[in-house]
């Protein structure tokens, strides 16, 4: 009997950690104005809003880069000079050529990384940055990315889930608890938006159309990164700006972040974010049954389905966090 009544407590521990771990939070989402920052742009909330894009490599970091280059956003930053400092800032979240010395790359270098002086490195970047952007006294927080915003790619890459290749692929990605730790010391304000995109579309993206890996080891490691997405997001839903689905050609919450209106244009731009998006879109949203069968083959669907189910659950987890807040 007692050896039963252990296994019983062992077994309901189990299922309590299980649903504290994956129970959706019913989270309130903090907007910017409601941080406390030293810099504050006119109508009070953060004179800069350093943005980060979580999401699988597929997805579309090359549209976000490039709807950031187009972006009311991006002008402000040619305006004031900002773009080197920019580019000097995000070399210190991850660094291909050396990388002890980025904040996400280092624990992939050869030694033991320093964290401290990397954190600290970092945090004096983003203070610069953010004076930059005050000193020129605009009336609304200015977007600064913190990666797939078109600058220093080559060296730092888009820093998505997971990032570059090579023998430690599955441990490339970066980890935005230790983001919001630097953004903490540096008293600036540090938010990330989620991107997601049909896996059968990410699958085609990078097995097919530029063949980054073969199809079902790329099912397992996005499967796994869609998991660590899942486990960061509702670690920081205080610091969730937007929801972004790459198929929706909506993304009104992605384009005010950029510095366009919802019902309007920012800073007399000469298009809005819809004509912008719309622009640059390529292609389909989704894929139909007809694609997907040709993308992934069918001793391969039951490793799909893993994929599909994840992506569903950043999806829709990512929106109850958002929607719990306009409550």
């Amino acid at each position: 009997r007692h050896s039963i009544y252990l296994t019983m407590i062992c077994l309901l521990t189990v299922i309590a950690l299980r649903d504290h771990l994956f129970t959706k939070p019913k989270a309130v989402v903090r907007k910017s104005k409601e941080h406390h920052h030293a810099h504050l742009a006119s109508d009070g909330t953060a004179a800069t809003d350093f943005v980060f894009l979580v999401a699988l490599e597929g997805s579309g970091h090359h549209m976000h880069s490039a709807l950031f280059d187009k972006s009311p956003a991006m002008k402000r930053l040619n305006e004031v000079k900002a773009r080197p400092l920019v580019n000097d800032m995000l070399v210190s979240l991850y660094n291909n050529n050396d990388k002890s010395n980025g904040l996400f790359s280092a624990p992939l270098g050869k030694y033991a990384p320093d964290g401290t002086s990397v954190v600290n490195t970092l945090a004096k970047k983003l203070r610069i940055v953010d004076d930059k952007i005050w000193k020129a006294s605009y009336p609304n927080s200015t977007m600064v990315p913190l990666n797939a915003g078109g600058i220093a790619e080559g060296i730092t890459g888009m820093m998505s889930y997971p990032n570059f290749h090579g023998r430690d692929r599955a441990l490339q990605y970066p980890d935005i608890s230790t983001l919001y730790y630097a953004c903490d010391v540096a008293d600036v304000s540090c938010r990330h938006v989620i991107l997601t995109r049909d896996p059968y579309a990410v699958i085609r993206s990078t097995t097919m159309n530029r063949e980054l890996s073969t199809k079902h080891k790329a099912i397992q490691i996005y499967t796994m990164m869609l998991d660590i997405v899942y486990t960061q997001m509702i670690t920081h839903p205080d610091h969730l700006a937007a929801c972004w689905d790459y198929d929706d050609t909506g993304g009104e919450d992605l384009g005010a972040l950029m510095g366009w209106d919802r019902g309007g244009i920012r800073d007399r731009d000469e298009m809005s974010f819809q004509e912008t998006y719309a622009s640059l879109f390529q292609g389909n949203a989704g894929t139909n049954s007809t694609e997907r069968l040709q993308i992934i083959p069918q001793e391969l669907e039951v490793y799909m389905l893993n994929m599909e189910q994840a992506t569903e659950r950043v999806r829709t987890t990512c929106r109850e966090i958002l929607q719990s807040d306009s409550k």
